[in-house]
C-alpha cells in the first residue's frame, strides 16, 4: 500500500490557503475546503491554549483522480506522520457513504469526524517527549536508550492510539460545538450495534484483524466482515473515550503522556486497569458493550500503579 505524503499533493498544482491550518484544493470545491479549513484550524487553536500544542496540519480535499494520484489506500480518511512526514489529512471532495462494508456519517458530522479524529492521531504524537520525536527523523540510528523508549511506544495496544483519537474528538466537541455531540455520540452508536463480531479482545484489534484475509487476498480490514469488525472497535472506544471525559475531564492527557514517554509498556489489561484509576467504571463500560479486555491469569496478577499524572484532576 502506498501511503500519502505532502509531496505528492503538492505535485498536484492545487489552490491553497496557508496558516496553522494550509488546505490544498481544485476551484470547484473551493468551498468545502474552506470550511475544512477553518474547522481545523479552531481545533489547533483549541489544543493550542488547551494542552500548548504549536503544530501545523495540513488538510488536501481531492476528487477521486486525485486521490488516486496520492494514495492506493481506499480507506476514506488516511492520514501521515511518523519519520520526516508531514501532518496531513486527506478528504474527499464528496464523501463517500461508506467505506467498504463502513456507513460513514455525512456533512458536517463526517467533517467533524475527519478533523477531530484523524486529527487527534497526530495530535497525539505531538505529545511525545521531545528526544523520542528528534528519535523518530534521526537520519542515523538514535541512541540505544532513545531506541529502547520507542519499541515500548510501539508496543502500545493499537486501541489505546484509537482510543485516543477519539477523545480528542470527543473533547474538542464538548468544549467547543456541543451541539454536534449528540451526532458524535449517535454515530458511535450505530457502529457498536453491529453483530457481535469474530474478534472482541480489545488486544487482537489490528494484530489478528489486520493479518487475516479474505478468500481473495484482500486485506480483512477491507472485506465486508472485517470493515465492520474495525467499525464496531472504533465505536467501543469511541464510547469509552467519552466516559474518560465525562468522568475525569482532561486527565486522561496525563496518561497519553506518560504511555508516549516508552517508560514502560501495558498490556491490554494493565492500561485497561489504569484507566480505572482515572474514571471509575471504564472496565464495566468495556464489559457491557462486548469487548474483552483480561489479560491471561500470568499477566493478571502485575497490576501497575497509575502514572502520577493520573492523580492530577484537570477538569
Amino acid at each position: 500500500m502506498r501511503p500519502p505524503s505532502l509531496d505528492t499533493v503538492q505535485a498536484l498544482g492545487l489552490d491553497s490557503v496557508a496558516g496553522a491550518a494550509t488546505v490544498y484544493f481544485r476551484t470547484r470545491d473551493r468551498e468545502r475546503a474552506l470550511g475544512l479549513h477553518a474547522l481545523l484550524s479552531e481545533y489547533l487553536a483549541f489544543y493550542r491554549d488547551l494542552l500548548g500544542i504549536q503544530t501545523r496540519m495540513f488538510v488536501a480535499v481531492l476528487d477521486a483522480e486525485d486521490w488516486a494520484r496520492v494514495t492506493n489506500i481506499p480507506y476514506g480518511l488516511p492520514n501521515s506522520s511518523g519519520p520526516g512526514g508531514a501532518n496531513l489529512l486527506l478528504a474527499a471532495a464528496s464523501p463517500p457513504a461508506q467505506v467498504g462494508a463502513r456507513s460513514l456519517p455525512r456533512g458536517r458530522n463526517g467533517d467533524l469526524l475527519t478533523v477531530g479524529h484523524e486529527g487527534g492521531h497526530l495530535l497525539t504524537w505531538e505529545l511525545m517527549p521531545p528526544d523520542l520525536k528528534a528519535g523518530l527523523s534521526d537520519p542515523v540510528e538514535p541512541p540505544p536508550d532513545v531506541m529502547e523508549r520507542l519499541v515500548r511506544v510501539g508496543k502500545v495496544p493499537a486501541w489505546y492510539w484509537e482510543m485516543a483519537a477519539n477523545y480528542f474528538t470527543t473533547v474538542f466537541l464538548a468544549r467547543v460545538h456541543p451541539q454536534d455531540s449528540s451526532a458524535w455520540t449517535e454515530h458511535l452508536r450505530e457502529i457498536t450495534s453491529i453483530n457481535r463480531p469474530r474478534f472482541t479482545h480489545l488486544g487482537n484489534w489490528f494484530g489478528r484483524v489486520l493479518q487475516a484475509s479474505a478468500p481473495d487476498s484482500t486485506p480483512y480490514v477491507f472485506s465486508t466482515e472485517g470493515g465492520l469488525n474495525q467499525g464496531w472497535y472504533q465505536g467501543v472506544v469511541g464510547f469509552l473515550a467519552i466516559h474518560m471525559h465525562g468522568e475525569s475531564g482532561t486527565e486522561l492527557i496525563g496518561h497519553i503522556r506518560a504511555t508516549l514517554s516508552g517508560a514502560s509498556v501495558s498490556t491490554t489489561g494493565q492500561i485497561v486497569l489504569q484507566l480505572d484509576s482515572i474514571a471509575n467504571g471504564a472496565s464495566e463500560l468495556l464489559t457491557r458493550l462486548g469487548a474483552s479486555w483480561a489479560d491471561s491469569a500470568a499477566n493478571q496478577s502485575a497490576r501497575p500503579q497509575p502514572p502520577a499524572a493520573a492523580h492530577r484532576r484537570a477538569r
